[in-house]
Protein backbone atom coordinates (compact mmCIF):
# COMPACT_ATOMS: atom_id res chain seq x y z
CA UNK A 1 0.00 0.00 0.00
CA UNK A 2 0.93 3.24 -0.85
CA UNK A 3 1.19 6.47 1.91
CA UNK A 4 1.14 9.93 1.20
CA UNK A 5 2.62 12.32 3.36
CA UNK A 6 1.76 15.66 1.97
CA UNK A 7 3.91 15.86 -1.26
CA UNK A 8 5.16 12.80 -1.83
CA UNK A 9 4.20 8.76 -2.11
CA UNK A 10 6.42 6.13 -0.84
CA UNK A 11 5.02 2.21 -1.11
CA UNK A 12 3.04 -0.04 -3.82
CA UNK A 13 -0.37 0.05 -5.64
CA UNK A 14 -1.30 -2.34 -8.01
CA UNK A 15 1.74 -2.65 -10.48
CA UNK A 16 3.42 0.46 -9.81
CA UNK A 17 6.19 1.53 -6.83
CA UNK A 18 6.05 4.78 -5.57
CA UNK A 19 9.81 6.15 -4.63
CA UNK A 20 10.81 9.05 -2.67
CA UNK A 21 14.63 10.33 -3.92
CA UNK A 22 16.10 13.55 -3.00
CA UNK A 23 13.41 16.36 -3.78
CA UNK A 24 11.68 14.03 -6.52
CA UNK A 25 9.02 11.59 -7.02
CA UNK A 26 10.00 8.34 -8.53
CA UNK A 27 7.35 5.61 -10.06
CA UNK A 28 8.84 2.53 -11.42
CA UNK A 29 7.02 -0.64 -12.47
CA UNK A 30 6.79 -3.81 -9.85
CA UNK A 31 8.83 -6.54 -10.18
CA UNK A 32 7.20 -9.28 -11.81
CA UNK A 33 9.53 -11.70 -10.48
CA UNK A 34 8.95 -13.73 -7.17
CA UNK A 35 10.62 -15.96 -5.41
CA UNK A 36 9.63 -18.79 -6.79
CA UNK A 37 10.48 -18.18 -10.59
CA UNK A 38 14.59 -16.38 -9.34
CA UNK A 39 17.16 -18.82 -10.49
CA UNK A 40 20.01 -19.68 -8.28
CA UNK A 41 22.22 -17.15 -9.91
CA UNK A 42 19.49 -14.58 -9.04
CA UNK A 43 18.98 -15.55 -5.45
CA UNK A 44 23.08 -15.48 -5.17
CA UNK A 45 22.98 -12.17 -6.49
CA UNK A 46 20.54 -10.48 -4.32
CA UNK A 47 22.06 -12.44 -1.03
CA UNK A 48 25.73 -11.12 -2.51
CA UNK A 49 24.03 -7.41 -2.67
CA UNK A 50 22.68 -7.80 0.72
CA UNK A 51 25.22 -8.72 2.25
CA UNK A 52 27.66 -5.30 0.90
CA UNK A 53 24.75 -3.35 1.30
CA UNK A 54 24.55 -4.47 5.59
CA UNK A 55 28.76 -4.26 5.63
CA UNK A 56 28.38 -0.96 4.08
CA UNK A 57 26.30 0.60 6.55
CA UNK A 58 28.33 -0.97 9.35
CA UNK A 59 31.65 0.49 8.02
CA UNK A 60 30.03 3.85 7.41
CA UNK A 61 27.93 4.79 10.33
CA UNK A 62 31.41 3.64 12.39
CA UNK A 63 32.58 7.08 11.51
CA UNK A 64 28.92 9.05 11.95
CA UNK A 65 30.09 11.23 14.58
CA UNK A 66 33.04 12.22 12.92
CA UNK A 67 31.74 12.58 9.36
CA UNK A 68 28.07 14.19 10.32
CA UNK A 69 25.63 14.20 8.97
CA UNK A 70 27.29 16.77 6.22
CA UNK A 71 27.84 13.99 3.09
CA UNK A 72 26.80 14.53 -0.27
CA UNK A 73 23.46 12.95 -1.63
CA UNK A 74 25.46 10.57 -3.63
CA UNK A 75 27.65 9.41 -0.80
CA UNK A 76 25.54 5.89 0.31
CA UNK A 77 25.04 4.83 -3.12
CA UNK A 78 29.08 5.15 -4.05
CA UNK A 79 30.63 3.82 -0.75
CA UNK A 80 28.24 0.57 -1.15
CA UNK A 81 29.22 0.66 -4.55
CA UNK A 82 32.91 0.02 -3.41
CA UNK A 83 32.23 -2.06 -0.84
CA UNK A 84 30.23 -4.63 -3.37
CA UNK A 85 33.10 -4.51 -5.69
CA UNK A 86 35.56 -5.10 -3.06
CA UNK A 87 33.42 -8.33 -1.49
CA UNK A 88 32.90 -10.02 -5.19
CA UNK A 89 36.00 -11.36 -5.71
CA UNK A 90 36.93 -12.56 -2.28
CA UNK A 91 33.78 -14.47 -2.41
CA UNK A 92 34.47 -18.50 -2.78
CA UNK A 93 31.17 -19.46 -4.73
CA UNK A 94 31.61 -22.92 -3.62
CA UNK A 95 31.89 -23.16 0.00
CA UNK A 96 30.37 -19.62 -0.03
CA UNK A 97 32.56 -17.80 2.46
CA UNK A 98 35.06 -14.65 1.69
CA UNK A 99 38.55 -15.19 1.93
CA UNK A 100 40.30 -11.87 2.24
CA UNK A 101 43.75 -10.34 1.04
CA UNK A 102 45.66 -7.68 3.40
CA UNK A 103 44.63 -5.07 0.37
CA UNK A 104 40.99 -6.83 -0.50
CA UNK A 105 39.12 -3.42 0.60
CA UNK A 106 41.81 -1.06 -1.41
CA UNK A 107 39.13 0.20 -3.07
CA UNK A 108 37.97 2.49 -0.69
CA UNK A 109 41.35 4.12 -0.17
CA UNK A 110 41.09 8.00 -1.05
CA UNK A 111 36.54 7.29 -0.88
CA UNK A 112 35.33 11.34 -0.57
CA UNK A 113 31.89 11.47 2.04
CA UNK A 114 31.68 14.90 0.45
CA UNK A 115 32.53 15.55 -3.63
CA UNK A 116 31.37 18.83 -3.50
CA UNK A 117 34.55 19.36 -0.96
CA UNK A 118 37.35 16.75 -1.67
CA UNK A 119 39.94 16.65 0.86
CA UNK A 120 42.53 16.00 -2.17
CA UNK A 121 41.90 20.08 -2.60
CA UNK A 122 42.04 21.21 1.13
CA UNK A 123 45.40 19.44 2.05
CA UNK A 124 48.43 19.05 0.05
CA UNK A 125 50.68 16.62 2.53
CA UNK A 126 50.77 12.58 1.79
CA UNK A 127 51.26 10.94 5.03
CA UNK A 128 52.13 7.19 5.64
CA UNK A 129 50.55 4.70 7.28
CA UNK A 130 52.56 1.46 8.67
CA UNK A 131 51.56 -1.35 11.03
CA UNK A 132 53.82 -3.21 13.09
CA UNK A 133 51.77 -6.02 15.47
CA UNK A 134 48.82 -4.46 17.01
CA UNK A 135 49.94 -0.56 16.67
CA UNK A 136 48.92 1.37 13.25
CA UNK A 137 51.25 4.29 12.77
CA UNK A 138 50.38 7.16 10.83
CA UNK A 139 53.19 9.28 10.49
CA UNK A 140 51.97 13.43 8.88
CA UNK A 141 55.06 15.03 7.50
CA UNK A 142 56.42 18.83 8.40
CA UNK A 143 53.53 21.38 6.80
CA UNK A 144 53.71 24.95 5.37
CA UNK A 145 50.02 25.81 6.45
CA UNK A 146 50.40 28.57 3.69
CA UNK A 147 50.98 25.94 0.89
CA UNK A 148 49.59 22.57 2.32
CA UNK A 149 46.44 23.88 3.98
CA UNK A 150 43.74 25.68 1.70
CA UNK A 151 42.03 27.54 3.98
CA UNK A 152 38.30 29.09 3.53
CA UNK A 153 37.47 32.60 3.39
CA UNK A 154 37.63 34.09 7.25
CA UNK A 155 38.52 30.81 8.67
CA UNK A 156 41.01 31.43 11.90
CA UNK A 157 41.72 27.52 12.68
CA UNK A 158 40.95 23.98 11.65
CA UNK A 159 41.23 20.39 13.09
CA UNK A 160 42.27 17.83 11.79
CA UNK A 161 40.95 14.65 13.20
CA UNK A 162 42.35 11.41 12.30
CA UNK A 163 40.20 8.52 13.33
CA UNK A 164 40.87 4.37 13.09
CA UNK A 165 37.95 2.19 12.67
CA UNK A 166 38.53 -1.65 13.38
CA UNK A 167 35.96 -4.46 12.30
CA UNK A 168 36.02 -8.08 12.95
CA UNK A 169 34.30 -9.53 9.60
CA UNK A 170 35.03 -13.11 11.32
CA UNK A 171 32.74 -12.74 14.32
CA UNK A 172 30.47 -9.16 13.17
CA UNK A 173 32.06 -7.01 15.83
CA UNK A 174 33.10 -3.46 15.26
CA UNK A 175 34.70 -0.38 17.33
CA UNK A 176 36.49 2.92 16.59
CA UNK A 177 39.96 4.05 17.96
CA UNK A 178 40.33 7.51 20.08
CA UNK A 179 40.22 9.94 17.54
CA UNK A 180 43.03 12.14 17.42
CA UNK A 181 43.09 15.67 16.42
CA UNK A 182 45.64 18.25 15.13
CA UNK A 183 44.42 22.15 15.64
CA UNK A 184 46.30 23.73 12.79
CA UNK A 185 45.88 27.66 13.31
CA UNK A 186 45.26 29.85 10.10
CA UNK A 187 48.80 32.16 11.09
CA UNK A 188 51.40 33.26 9.00
CA UNK A 189 53.60 33.96 12.08
CA UNK A 190 53.70 30.22 12.90
CA UNK A 191 53.47 28.98 9.23
CA UNK A 192 55.66 25.92 9.74
CA UNK A 193 53.52 22.38 12.18
CA UNK A 194 56.19 20.46 12.31
CA UNK A 195 56.04 16.27 12.00
CA UNK A 196 54.23 14.41 13.80
CA UNK A 197 53.48 10.86 14.51
CA UNK A 198 49.90 9.21 15.12
CA UNK A 199 49.44 5.66 17.07
CA UNK A 200 46.58 3.65 17.44
CA UNK A 201 46.34 0.16 19.15
CA UNK A 202 44.55 -2.24 16.49
CA UNK A 203 43.56 -5.75 16.78
CA UNK A 204 45.15 -8.43 14.42
CA UNK A 205 42.96 -9.99 11.73
CA UNK A 206 40.46 -7.13 11.79
CA UNK A 207 39.55 -4.53 8.51
CA UNK A 208 41.22 -1.05 9.85
CA UNK A 209 40.05 1.85 7.93
CA UNK A 210 41.88 4.79 8.61
CA UNK A 211 40.27 8.36 7.59
CA UNK A 212 40.91 12.30 8.01
CA UNK A 213 38.41 15.03 8.45
CA UNK A 214 38.62 18.27 8.84
CA UNK A 215 36.92 21.06 10.92
CA UNK A 216 37.35 24.51 10.14
CA UNK A 217 36.33 27.15 12.65
CA UNK A 218 35.77 31.18 12.41
CA UNK A 219 36.25 33.15 15.50
CA UNK A 220 33.50 35.81 15.59
CA UNK A 221 32.63 37.95 18.80
CA UNK A 222 30.16 35.66 20.46
CA UNK A 223 32.89 32.68 20.31
CA UNK A 224 34.21 29.93 17.73
CA UNK A 225 31.67 29.04 15.01
CA UNK A 226 32.21 26.19 13.48
CA UNK A 227 32.24 26.38 9.21
CA UNK A 228 31.54 23.08 8.01
CA UNK A 229 27.88 22.34 6.40
CA UNK A 230 26.11 19.92 3.85
CA UNK A 231 28.40 21.82 1.31
CA UNK A 232 31.95 22.02 2.77
CA UNK A 233 32.91 18.88 5.01
CA UNK A 234 36.49 17.47 3.37
CA UNK A 235 36.78 13.97 5.32
CA UNK A 236 38.03 11.16 3.60
CA UNK A 237 39.31 7.56 3.70
CA UNK A 238 42.86 7.47 3.86
CA UNK A 239 43.80 3.74 4.01
CA UNK A 240 41.43 0.72 4.20
CA UNK A 241 44.03 -2.52 4.89
CA UNK A 242 43.20 -5.96 6.87
CA UNK A 243 46.14 -6.60 9.21
CA UNK A 244 48.05 -9.50 9.48
CA UNK A 245 47.48 -11.77 12.68
CA UNK A 246 44.26 -14.04 13.73
CA UNK A 247 41.34 -12.17 15.49
CA UNK A 248 40.91 -12.80 19.14
CA UNK A 249 37.43 -13.22 19.58
CA UNK A 250 38.20 -12.86 23.27
CA UNK A 251 38.75 -8.87 22.37
CA UNK A 252 36.71 -7.77 20.05
CA UNK A 253 33.20 -9.34 21.19
CA UNK A 254 32.93 -6.69 23.94
CA UNK A 255 32.95 -4.65 20.78
CA UNK A 256 29.24 -3.00 19.10
CA UNK A 257 28.32 -5.56 16.51
CA UNK A 258 27.65 -5.74 13.12
CA UNK A 259 25.96 -7.80 10.46
CA UNK A 260 27.78 -9.98 7.73
CA UNK A 261 28.33 -12.69 5.56
CA UNK A 262 26.26 -15.34 5.92
CA UNK A 263 26.78 -18.55 7.95
CA UNK A 264 29.83 -19.56 7.15
CA UNK A 265 31.22 -16.21 7.98
CA UNK A 266 35.39 -15.75 5.97
CA UNK A 267 38.47 -17.01 5.87
CA UNK A 268 41.89 -14.66 5.29
CA UNK A 269 44.63 -16.14 2.95
CA UNK A 270 48.11 -14.89 3.79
Amino acid sequence: MAKFDGKYLTGTAGPTVYKRYRNMQLVTAKSRLSKETQTENTKRAAAQFGVSSRLAADLRKNFENIVTDFYDGTMVYRFKTLVQQSLRPALDRDSGNYQFTTNSFEKLNGFEFNINSPVMNTFFVLPVQTINGNILKISIPEMYVSEDICFPRKASSCMLNVAVGMYDLHNGYKSLCPVQSIEIGNDKSNDVIPAQELTFEIEPGCLCISMFSFQFIQKTFSGNLIMNSKQFNPAAVFRAVIADGVVDKGRTEKWQPIVFGNDGGYSKKA
